[in-house]
Parts: structure tokens; sequence; C-alpha cells
């Protein structure tokens, strides 16, 4: 058993996770979708730029396995045992009082009911209904991100087709994870977690301060032509 503060923690800890790999993966798309817009920049650091945009997938992919994965310990079905184990811990119903804005009198009142029952047996029929895709995640993450297998170092192109995993799927996946930690979260604590950070997008402020740059030093280049031309003209 649990207490109240330990179980809080111990969702939180999930859903800390979950932001991680969330931002890793968006992080990941917008390095490949930054291409169309500022390639010149890109260039100007391909090797860094290659190994943070696989290493964000590959983080990316790592972490959901976990979540998924039968076997882990940090599985999302141990988080969901504990809160089947603990369900005495969660609020039965919520209070909502309606004020009126100028007099801040009470006009109304009702209750919201909590079902952790529910939610708990709602978390373990998203997980059983992607069964297939949670297959596919491991198989990518055992025979190419943890452990590269000789067949799929020669041959990459064949892990797609053997293990089928598109983006699609992984949002998926981190969404589901998402709406059951915060289902939790919200009967013990009534509130929840954003599980992505305000500004994971900011790689698009180094895009354009590299584009600043360059266009500075173009100016300064083409005013040294300018100069020069000048000086030969007399």
């Amino acid at each position: 058993m649990m207490t109240k503060e330990e179980l809080e923690a111990k969702i939180e800890s999930y859903c800390s996770r979950i932001t991680y790999l969330n931002d890793c993966f968006e992080l990941h798309k917008l390095m490949i979708n930054s291409q169309k817009e500022y390639i010149s920049e890109i260039n100007e650091f391909p090797a860094f730029y290659q190994l943070a945009e696989k290493s964000f997938i590959h983080v990316c992919i790592i972490e959901l396995a976990k979540l998924y994965d039968y076997g882990s310990e940090a599985r999302l079905e141990k988080l969901i045992n504990i809160c089947e184990a603990n369900q005495n811990l969660f609020f039965k119903k919520f209070h909502n009082d309606i004020t009126d804005c100028n007099t801040d009198e009470i006009v109304r009142s009702y209750d919201i009911p909590v079902d952790i029952k529910k939610d708990i047996e709602y978390a373990r029929n998203k997980i059983e209904n992607i069964k297939e895709v949670i297959l596919n995640l491991k198989g990518q993450r055992d025979k190419f991100y943890a452990h590269l297998d000789k067949e799929y170092q020669k041959n990459p192109s064949s892990l797609i087709t053997d293990y089928p995993l598109n983006y699609g799927d992984i949002k998926e996946l981190i969404k589901i994870a998402t709406l059951i930690c915060n289902a939790f979260y919200q009967d013990l604590c009534r509130t929840a977690h954003m599980c992505q950070t305000s500004n994971w997008n900011d790689i698009n402020n180094v895009f354009e301060r590299i584009k600043e740059y360059k266009e500075m030093k173009d100016k300064e280049f083409q005013k040294q032509i300018e100069e020069l031309k000048k000086r030969e003209a007399k």
C-alpha cells in the first residue's frame, strides 16, 4: 500500500517520462521538416544535425518501448496495477461551486463522480487494443534501436516491412500513455499534466540565429566587394 503523496509522485514520474519522449519525438519531426526552410542553415552544421535528429527518434523509441514492454519495470501496466491496489486513495467525487462574478455568491453547486475502476478498465482496454502496434514497436526497438541486427544493418528498409511503425502509430502510443496517466492523476489530484514542455520547439531559434548570422556575413561580404570595386574604379 502507498500513501497519497507516494502515488502522486509515482504518477508524476510517468508523466515526466512521457513529456521527455514526446518532446524528443516532436523535435525529431521538427528537424526533419526544418529542411524545407532552413536547409542552408543546416548545411552549416550537417554532422551535428544528423546526430541530433537521429538521437531524438532513438530516445523516443527506447523510452516508449519501456512504457509498453510487458517485461519492463517501468511499464504502464505496472502503474495500472499500483492504482488498482490503492483505489482507496482516489477521490470518489469532485465538488464544484459556480459563483456569480459580480457578487461572488454561490449560484449553483454540483458533484462530479470519479470512477477509478472504470478508468483502470479503460486503461487496460486501450493497451489491449494496440497490441499489434506494441509488438512492432518492440520489434523495432529490439532489432534496430537497442541491438542492431546484422540483417537490418545490411537492409534497413526491411525493418519497416517486418515491423511497420509510422509517425501516426508513435503519436497514438504517446497519446494513449498520456490519457492513461492523466486519468489517474486527475482522479487523485484533480489536475492534469500537459506532457509537453512549452519551449520544446526552441530549436527554431537556433536556425533563426544562424540565418541572421549568415545574412549579416553576406551583407558584410557584399559591402567589401562594393568597396573594392570603388577602389578599382579610382
